[in-house]
């Protein structure tokens, strides 16, 4: 596919005409396109009819309608005017543009998240047995190292939800958002709100529950039920990708063990 620039007209012929241009020039019934590109279509316009010179670039735009009608009846134009389709590959050229620059950024948005990969890998860093390799692991990590007691140690950390996500609005409404830590003592809860595409670095409210308080820890996949001594439950959902929080998977696993 040739670069082009600019702007630009095409006509296409479709059907013989019997009239004749003002200089008696052959003509024949076309349909128009105008298009404009850098390098790469940019956009592409269906003009509709007109009259192309047969013999020399030019084209006249098509009568007004009784005009044509008076044309039809003296056998001048083609009764009626031949369909036409614009194929789908003129269709990509005059967008495509669109096609080869959501590539490039396609390509651009990986290779920046290759490299904000490698650099969190290279300030990786290890408290205990937690990994801590992103900004949130960091945040979590202060957070939790703020509630701790004199010689408590923090086991685990991770992000979990109340509930598995599903789609609806109420459901939406009625989901929580935490960061959970286990110590040597207890499991914090720090309440935060929910985000839309990871997780919102903020405190809202924090819970405690000593471990001796919990009788039992059931897991379900990703699901977690902490069944407490006065009867009450605490479920959560722990996201099993390590996408934004680096200790997901071993809090799942490691978790009703502990208990």
């Amino acid at each position: 596919m040739p670069l082009r620039f600019g702007s630009g007209e095409t006509a296409t012929c479709i059907a013989d005409a019997a009239m004749r241009g003002p200089d008696g020039e052959s003509l024949c019934v076309a349909y128009k396109t105008s298009w404009f590109a850098l390098g790469a279509g940019v956009y592409l316009t269906d003009d509709g009819y007109v009259l192309k010179f047969r013999d020399r670039d030019g084209y006249l735009p098509l009568p007004r309608e009784s005009t044509v009608r008076e044309l039809q009846q003296q056998a001048l134009l083609p009764k009626p005017l031949p369909d036409y389709t614009i194929s789908s590959g003129t269709y990509f050229a005059g967008y495509s543009f669109w096609f080869y620059a959501s590539i490039v950024a396609l390509a651009v948005l990986f290779g920046w998240r290759r490299a904000r990969a490698r650099r969190e890998v290279a300030a990786q860093t290890y408290e205990g047995d937690l990994v801590v390799r992103s900004k949130a692991d960091r945040f979590v990590l202060a957070e939790m190292k703020k509630t701790l007691e004199p010689s408590e140690e923090l086991r685990q950390q991770a992000y979990a939800l109340n509930r598995r996500p599903t789609r609806g609005i109420v459901s939406a409404a009625l989901t929580k958002a935490y960061f959970v830590g286990l110590t040597d003592r207890r499991l914090i809860v720090i309440e935060t709100r929910v985000g839309a595409f990871s997780p919102i670095l903020e405190k809202l409210r924090i819970r405690d529950i000593a471990r001796e308080d919990v009788v039992r820890v059931r897991r379900d996949d990703e699901d977690l039920c902490f069944e407490m001594r006065d009867g009450s439950t605490l479920e959560l959902w722990i996201d099993p990708s390590e996408r934004h929080m680096s200790n997901q998977q071993a809090f799942l696993r490691g978790l009703p063990e502990r208990f």
